[in-house]
């Protein structure tokens, strides 16, 4: 079998389909990407035709993703997330972990760094320490009895379709306490990928959730991003650690636990020392087990 050469806007034709998949709506593709129709068009086509198969289907003029192509979401999303680490890679970062950086104006940002998972004992905050120890204990099963300690301060995904659905937000979770009770359940029972306030770093956020249920481990970094705290208020910068755990449903099914904790201790190489704006002492997270 003759290969076919990967073509040179291969990462812009993977953005084309990520996005896309992710909206279902071209208009909105085409404000994100700054592309034409006729330019995301033709990348979807040439990813169908490498590919040998659809990846969308229209239905009253609306996109719908085939199984084919929510198949393939997940791979599309995984080879951004790693060819921008590569590309943005340098010895200022440990090996084998992931960094990524986002800059879109400045006002809108994201910076995060991987860390190792034996630092959370070391420099993490409590609240993340508390869920490794119960991770361990619970034997990532989300039915232990002990994972009340934790439960109101996280959220839980559960993979579906080709995201990420969102089935439980604590009240005490980091997502509550920054945009509201209201955004917290308004945020229940949908995709990942319709939560405007992750847009910017959807496909970082759904990296970790992919090794970790790919592994059955965890992941542990620390994130600065600039994020809204209400639609139609200016970016606001937010910084946290973030451990991501693999569970199982009573059902045996996957999901991906995460606790936030905003803490002004983070350490985050690519960010520069400008971007960091201290969180006021009443945004730090509390959190006694």
């Amino acid at each position: 079998m003759t290969e076919k050469p990967v073509p040179t806007v291969f990462s812009e034709m993977l953005r084309s389909f990520t996005t896309l998949a992710r909206s279902l709506n071209l208009s909105q593709t085409v404000d994100e990407l700054k592309l034409t129709r006729q330019t995301i068009r033709r990348h979807i086509n040439e990813l169908e035709q490498r590919l040998e198969t659809k990846l969308f289907i229209l239905k009253n003029r609306q996109y719908q993703l085939t199984e084919a192509g929510a198949d393939a979401l997940a791979g599309a999303e995984r080879l951004l997330v790693e060819s921008e680490t590569w590309l943005s890679s340098g010895s200022a970062f440990p090996k084998g972990l992931t960094h990524a950086s986002q800059a879109i104006d400045d006002t809108r940002w994201m910076y995060s760094q991987q860390h190792p998972l034996n630092a959370v004992w070391k420099s993490g905050a409590p609240m993340l320490r508390e869920g490794l120890r119960l991770w361990t204990q619970s034997k990532a099963s989300l039915s232990h009895n002990e994972l009340s300690i934790i439960r109101p301060y996280c959220m839980i995904y559960r993979p579906y379709n080709g995201d990420w659905l969102c089935v439980e937000v604590g009240d005490q979770s980091s997502y509550a306490s920054w945009f509201g009770r209201d955004m917290a359940q308004n945020t229940l029972g949908r995709h990942l990928s319709e939560n405007n306030a992750y847009s910017a770093i959807y496909d970082y956020l759904v990296h970790a959730y992919e090794v970790v249920i790919n592994q059955g481990g965890l992941w542990y970094d620390h994130v600065s991003a600039s994020v809204p705290r209400q639609p139609g208020q200016p970016p606001q910068s937010v910084h946290y650690q973030r451990l991501v755990a693999a569970f199982a449903f009573p059902d045996g099914e996957p999901a991906a636990m995460v606790l936030i904790s905003r803490t002004n201790n983070i350490d985050i190489p690519s960010m520069p020392p400008e971007r960091f704006s201290p969180l006021a002492d009443n945004d730090i997270m509390k959190f006694a087990a």
